[in-house]
């Protein structure tokens, strides 16, 4: 069953970067296939856009989260495409 997990950016012991680094690193140890990971943030600056797509988040949502744009990253995830983003704003 695949697996989705929306993580913040600013959490108070690790942040969603760090964490979405230690899954990938886990799935590739142990050879799972590859949750939907997704960044949600109030941070809606390119770099940021950029850290979470190189920490390995499949897509980045700024907050408040549209659920269409949700959808959108989930699915295109789901065929294991390029890692993408929401258009700016968080909308799809």
């Amino acid at each position: 069953m695949p697996v989705t997990q929306l993580g913040d950016k600013r959490l108070p012991s690790l942040d969603g970067l760090e964490i979405a680094r230690r899954i990938r690193a886990h799935e590739r140890h142990q050879g799972s296939p590859p949750a939907t990971l997704v960044l949600c943030t109030a941070d809606a600056f390119r770099e940021t856009e950029e850290q979470a797509l190189a920490a390995g988040c499949d897509g980045y949502l700024t907050k408040p989260v549209d659920p269409l744009a949700l959808e959108t990253i989930v699915r295109r995830a789901a065929t294991r495409g390029v890692a993408t983003s929401a258009p700016r704003g968080g909308t799809g």
